[in-house]
């Protein structure tokens, strides 16, 4: 056991070993008195001039010090309008990073989920069967057997034509 103080009363009380920088109060009702701000907590006070003092009241919601200027009115964070890092290629191609100009890519030596990855990517689903015409659980299949970049190679068959297909 070990004696540590409440934060909004001040009594000693005993804690054990791993409650150690998580048990701060001797009962619910002084963590509750603290949470809704009857004690003198430094964190949640601020005087004119602090570096957290927002437009004249007191901000509990800041929870890191800010420089005194961003509260003033008309300033300009440095990165406005900026675009920094990958944001502007989301949902695009990257042409120096396509394919085989991508230091990971592998060529013929990749593997089964990435190529058919590779192979969704370029050959549209039809939305049915090429064998039976069904409409449901469409998957791509390949057709020699191989498992080669070559778009010719595959096919798109539901479920139990793809199960079939496999089997023969």
């Amino acid at each position: 056991m070990v004696k540590t103080k409440c934060l909004n009363c001040g009594i000693d009380f005993s804690i054990y070993h791993y409650e150690i920088g998580r048990a701060k109060f001797h009962n619910r009702d002084c963590a509750s008195e603290y949470k809704r701000g009857k004690h003198a907590s430094p964190k949640t006070e601020f005087k004119k001039g602090d570096k957290c003092y927002w437009k004249g009241k007191k901000n509990p919601k800041v929870t890191k010090w800010l420089s005194p200027h961003q509260f003033k009115k008309g300033f300009t964070p440095w990165n406005k309008g900026k675009h920094t890092g990958i944001k502007p290629w989301l949902g695009k191609k990257r042409p120096s990073m396509y394919e085989d100009k991508n230091k990971a890519w592998k060529g013929e030596d990749v593997g089964y989920t990435a190529l058919h990855d590779w192979v969704n990517d370029r050959l549209p689903n039809p939305g049915k069967c090429s064998h039976c015409g069904s409409r449901k659980h469409i998957q791509l299949s390949n057709i020699s057997g191989e498992y080669k970049r070559d778009l010719v190679d595959w096919q798109w068959l539901c479920a139990k034509c793809h199960y079939h297909y496999d089997r023969d």
